[in-house]
């Protein structure tokens, strides 16, 4: 029977645990307080304006949920959903979603760039 022996096991696993914790920490935190912005401000150029009121409750913040690292756009006024995905009498303008649509190269790159410092 042919003995196999592998080097630098030991040595790969412990960077890549390494390597997964840090996706759960600083870098990526950071990576989201860079690109929640991004879309905000797309967000509240997109949002229609009666009486600003809408335009000026959007905001931004970064959510840890279990290992989860998520950027968060939205508005706390009670119409805004409505704003965004419409109803009956009044179509949909999807301020939010094309925030996020026109500003998904960035935001990736963005994420990407603490992936790679990750790594390296």
């Amino acid at each position: 029977m042919t003995e196999l022996s592998i080097q630098g096991l030991k040595e790969t696993q412990a960077n890549m645990e390494r390597i997964l914790k840090e996706l759960e920490g600083p870098p990526m935190t950071e990576a989201m307080r860079d690109a929640a912005p991004i879309a905000q401000k797309d967000a509240k150029r997109n949002a229609p304006v009666l009486t600003g009121r809408l335009q000026a409750s959007i905001t931004s913040q970064v959510v840890t949920q279990g290992k989860a690292i998520m950027g968060v756009v939205g508005s706390n006024v009670t119409y805004a959903p409505f704003v965004e995905y419409g109803t009956r009498r009044m179509r949909a303008r999807r301020f939010l979603q094309n925030a996020l649509e026109d500003n998904e190269r960035e935001i990736i790159r963005k994420v990407e760039g603490a992936v790679r410092e990750i790594i390296e």
